[in-house]
């Protein structure tokens, strides 16, 4: 197998260093690290990996190679790199292009080398990248269009600017199965992305301070098109909310669990001051009652009816009124019933028939601040007690299976309403909408529950499902109404 070295411009991003030389240690012959502490405006700036680099020369002297330029402009610091491996290792040599804040996992490190062996008469390797902006968990989506240069079939004089720019000097070869993560504007201290938003403007048209820093950043993982550069904004299309980290917590810096708990608190901060349709899942309270005297009609015995809801007071009027339109002969499919609350409210509304579908078993659920662990929304004996206690027991078929099972034991075209109100992780959510359409009858409607911000992967799955739908103001659900036959 040929030999590859790997070539870092060394400059910031030294807090993720040490990982991503430990991502790369298997699997190269060697490192040339080419340090520099000019930012990208001609500014002085600290090499924040000088240490990282000291460290792994001290334990590994003879992988690892520093060199110092005080340069700004990349193409030198490709230039010197590739030179001194040319001389000093050999100009034979293919070379892994990789940043500070570039991470690799094994299988694709493999299948590169594969693809550099069996190509030799290729200039450039390109690969996709998945791109982190403000937390390990807020991922680019859909995946960057551009994919960058990540190897060079050898050391030899060539051309090489800035990685996204101009492979028009030599074959090129495009590694679908390769891939690699870009820590881009992940810092444990906001002030390192400020720095570095500062020191990236002299060589790409970045939008002013005002309108990426203050407008964009704040809210993520909101919004869309969020790319600083002006005129590619388009390539950070919107941001999807993993619901775990990419990587073994041991393969990320530890810096990693203190973005994640800060984000999570500055969104606990942030959903304080957002209207009720954007909060997560809203205990009904006194307050909330006042504002809505209206839901104590809905039942005689609302104390129940309250503890068991999991929905503003409007948003259980709203379901009420909508629910009201199904007539005796229908049919209401609920995904997600939990303690039953939002099922009782359906029932108070029609003498429809119910399908509800909720195996009352713990699961992991995402919100904007993470992954938490063992949610459990009731019991089986809650939801029985409540179907008891409003009167509708009789009329009530529970499914007992995630909704991706349960899917098939529920009849295409037969369903009047469908409310899908399950695991808000995006993959599942959306997997919900398309699944549970084709069981809306002409007519009819799906309605999603938890449009909000503190739930982004509901947000972007009913953006993802391709079918026209509208949030009703005032609240968190959205719905699609089927086209009558």
């Amino acid at each position: 197998m040929k030999q590859v070295v790997a070539l870092y411009k060394a400059f910031r991003g030294g807090e993720w260093l040490n990982y991503s030389l430990r991502s790369i240690e298997n699997h190269v012959d060697g490192v040339v690290m080419v340090q520099s502490q000019r930012a990208w405006n001609g500014g002085v700036l600290e090499n924040n990996c000088q240490s990282v680099v000291a460290r792994w020369q001290r334990q590994r002297p003879d992988w690892v190679h520093s060199l110092w330029l005080e340069t700004s402009h990349q193409e030198e610091q490709y230039e010197v790199g590739l030179a001194f491996i040319r001389d000093n290792i050999g100009e034979d040599t293919a070379v892994l292009i990789i940043d500070s804040d570039e991470l690799w996992d094994d299988e694709s490190l493999v299948r590169l080398r594969e693809h550099i062996d069996a190509h030799p008469e290729v200039h450039y390797f390109t690969a996709h990248i998945y791109t982190y902006v403000r937390s390990p968990l807020y991922q680019v989506y859909p995946v960057e269009a551009s994919m960058p240069i990540v190897a060079l079939q050898s050391a030899k004089k060539q051309p090489l600017k800035v990685r996204f720019q101009d492979q028009s000097a030599g074959p090129v070869h495009v590694c679908q199965d390769v891939s690699f993560h870009h820590f881009s504007y992940v810092r444990a201290d906001e002030a390192e992305i400020i720095a570095k938003y500062a020191a990236t403007s002299s060589q790409e048209i970045i939008a002013s301070k005002a309108s990426w820093l203050e407008e964009v950043w704040p809210k993520l993982p909101l919004g869309r098109d969020l790319h600083m550069t002006t005129g590619f904004e388009w390539c950070w299309r919107e941001i999807k909310v993993l619901p775990q980290l990419p990587f073994a917590p041991g393969r990320l810096p530890r810096c990693c669990s203190k973005v994640i708990a800060d984000e999570e608190s500055r969104w606990k901060q942030i959903i304080k001051y957002l209207p009720p349709n954007q909060t997560l899942i809203p205990t009904p309270n006194d307050n909330d009652a006042a504002k809505y005297p209206e839901f104590a009609a809905l039942a005689e015995d609302v104390g129940l009816l309250r503890a068991r809801l999991k929905m503003l007071y409007l948003e259980a009027l709203v379901l009420h009124r909508i629910a009201g339109e199904v007539s005796g002969q229908g049919r209401i499919l609920e995904i997600g019933s939990g303690s039953g609350g939002s099922l009782a409210v359906m029932a108070l509304a029609t003498k429809a028939a119910l399908w509800a579908i909720d195996p009352f078993a713990p699961y992991d659920e995402t919100t904007a601040g993470g992954t938490v662990r063992g949610v459990q929304e009731g019991d089986c004996a809650e939801f029985w007690a409540t179907a008891d206690h409003y009167g509708y027991l009789k009329r009530v078929v529970h499914i007992g299976l995630n909704s991706d099972m349960a899917a098939a034991h529920c009849p295409d075209g037969q369903f009047d309403l469908v409310l899908v109100d399950g695991n808000h992780t995006y993959e599942i959510a959306r997997k919900d909408l398309e699944l549970y359409w084709p069981k809306v009858k002409p007519g009819g409607i799906l309605l999603g529950h938890d449009y909000t911000t503190r739930f982004p992967g509901v947000i972007w799955a009913a953006e993802e499902w391709g079918v026209p739908y509208s949030v009703i103001p005032g609240t968190s659900l959205f719905y699609a109404r089927k086209a009558k036959a």
